[in-house]
């Protein structure tokens, strides 16, 4: 019987030095809204290559356990455009992210389009555009 009761205990202190030699970095932070500052909820945080993630909490709160080294971390939500972050860590690292709205994104795209033709769907004569400079 106490052969028995031995052998879990070698086995889970035999454990201890695998756990202890194994380094892991932190990355956490905000999600906040890029127009109104205010905190995303359940925004999703994926690491692509180990394919760990978390939810935000309600004050835009997010906190990753990770392994440290080059990675690709995705921040989104419905109704923003998402976002990729490549990066290398080898410390416990903060990063502070301010996602778009979709609608935020469109809207400028096409003010951008126009600024680059001229004003909504007027187009600029070719022989005014050599003076340009884009």
């Amino acid at each position: 019987m106490k052969a028995i009761l031995k052998l879990p205990f070698v086995f889970l202190f035999g454990l201890f030095p695998v756990i202890g030699n194994a380094q892991y970095i932190t990355i956490s932070g905000y999600i906040t809204d890029f127009l109104t500052g205010g905190a995303i909820e359940n925004a999703t945080v994926f690491e692509k290559s180990s394919g760990i993630g978390t939810i935000t909490d309600k004050d835009g709160f997010y906190k990753l356990v990770l392994r440290p080294g080059k990675m690709n971390i995705t921040f989104s939500d419905n109704g923003f455009e998402a976002f990729v972050q490549k990066l290398t860590v080898t410390n416990d690292t903060t990063l502070m992210i301010q996602l778009k709205s979709e609608k935020w994104v469109k809207e400028h795209e096409k003010a951008e389009a126009d600024l680059q033709t001229g004003i909504g769907d007027k187009k600029i004569p070719e022989e005014r555009k050599k003076f340009w400079f884009f």
